[in-house]
């Protein structure tokens, strides 16, 4: 299957006239689309981008879930993540993602993906 959009987002930048060939859901090919082949998937209007990778998350707050459930997002940020997080040391951060990874998906997955956000204060 091709997919032909009207841009695509390549390693060389933005591309005018590309057809992206899929392999079993991967992308196989990046090529020009001179002709269209019958199984193309036209997608006039649109620009195709690969995938992306979770680039930030606060895993460590997968150990506050249920905590202040009845406040507002200042109220909670206010009376449960700031004083919570001050007590946080490496170790129980490592924890809180540990837990949040093994939500995250059914098998394991490279440590690589994630890049989770904490600040040490101490």
């Amino acid at each position: 299957m091709r997919l032909v959009p009207d841009l695509v987002l390549t390693e060389a930048g933005w591309a005018l006239g590309r057809a992206v060939t899929l392999d079993n859901g991967r992308i196989g090919a990046i090529e020009p689309a001179h002709r269209e082949a019958p199984d193309d998937i036209r997608l006039a209007r649109r620009a195709l981008v690969p995938g992306t990778i979770n680039a930030h998350c606060h895993t460590f707050q997968s150990l506050l879930r249920g905590l202040g459930d009845d406040l507002d997002f200042a109220g909670w940020r206010d009376r449960v993540l700031y004083p919570f997080s001050e007590r946080l040391d490496r170790q129980g951060i490592a924890l809180g993602a540990a837990f949040a990874f093994a939500e995250q998906s059914p098998e394991p997955q490279p440590a690589e993906l994630y890049t989770d956000v904490y600040r040490e204060t101490n």
